[in-house]
């Protein structure tokens, strides 16, 4: 049987932990959800961000619409995932038009409803930056948004993020 650090931290005290965050990594927050949240669950949540999404020019990725699709933009939503440890409910790709070099930038959403908690391993992808936490259908749009103009001014200034 393997033991990991994080198993065996339990008896480490903060101030060891902060001396040696790169071994212990960082504390884990709560995740605290929005108390003005819609009451949906989760999977209506992820239904209406996936219609937005393909209403905004993203396509859903399988294996037949990547033939017919060309826009460059993309949503992979892993149905049935919750024992996925390494990606969050949503994934979208984006593709620099015209980048010879075939730049992607990709942003990752995990869906929440009112009530949920996140799983260590989602909390850890998000406090790393690598994704981000909606409550609600609105907090998605609004974070998909933001997104996107960070790739618009990153483009804008030749950015290949």
């Amino acid at each position: 049987m393997s033991v990991t650090i994080d198993q065996l931290s339990g008896n480490v005290s903060a101030e060891t932990r902060r001396l040696n965050a790169g071994l212990f990594g960082p504390e884990l927050p709560a995740a605290q959800p929005d108390p003005d949240a819609d009451e949906q669950d989760e999977d209506s949540i992820q239904a209406a961000l996936e219609s937005w999404l393909v209403e905004r020019g993203y396509g859903r990725r399988t294996p037949k619409r990547m033939q017919r699709h060309h826009t460059g933009r993309w949503v992979i939503h892993l149905h049935k995932a919750k024992s996925n440890p390494i990606l969050l409910d949503v994934l979208l790709l984006r593709h620099t038009a015209g980048d010879p070099a075939g730049h992607c930038a990709a942003f990752e959403l995990e869906l929440k409803a009112k009530k949920g908690r996140l799983s260590p391993d989602q909390n850890s992808l998000v406090l790393r930056g690598d994704g981000a936490v909606a409550w609600s259908i609105d907090d998605a749009k609004e974070k998909v948004l933001e997104w996107e103009e960070a790739q618009n001014t990153n483009n804008k200034q030749g950015g290949t993020a």
